[in-house]
């Protein structure tokens, strides 16, 4: 081989919708039967775990505003979401994470030291500290 060359790409992202239907029958007897949506469908639409995870990912850990989320959702995905249910969406996420966010503080409070790293903020234009 003389030389080898490659290209890297990403497919494009298109939603993928799955629907859910009820059904109602009434047999011979009488007897209605009626079936079930699947549990984590609750509402009209949904948006399912892969779309709940990258929002959970933009913004706390890329600092993505909820403005340019659902830019980025409409743009890039195809896929319009409302900086309001990015907001819920979030809040659910917070709601999960109490359990773990509970157990971790226990801990913290049972240590003598607990680590700790400072990184200077701006508020307002003026230099201050945050702590983590």
């Amino acid at each position: 081989m003389v030389s080898r060359r490659q290209v890297v790409d990403i497919p494009p992202i298109k939603p993928e919708y799955t629907e859910h239907r009820i059904y109602k029958k009434t047999i011979s007897c009488g007897h209605c039967n009626l079936s079930d949506l699947p549990v984590q469908v609750k509402t009209s639409i949904s948006y399912g775990s892969n779309i709940q995870a990258t929002i959970a990912y933009l913004h706390p850990r890329q600092y993505l505003p909820f403005e340019s989320m659902s830019a980025f959702f409409a743009d890039f995905c195809n896929l319009p979401i409302s900086q309001g249910t990015i907001c819920n969406l979030l809040q659910n996420f917070a709601e999960k994470a109490k359990p773990a966010f509970a157990i971790i503080a226990t801990k913290m409070k049972q240590q003598t030291v607990v680590g700790a790293d400072e990184t200077e903020i701006k508020v307002d234009g003026k230099k201050g500290w945050f702590w983590a």
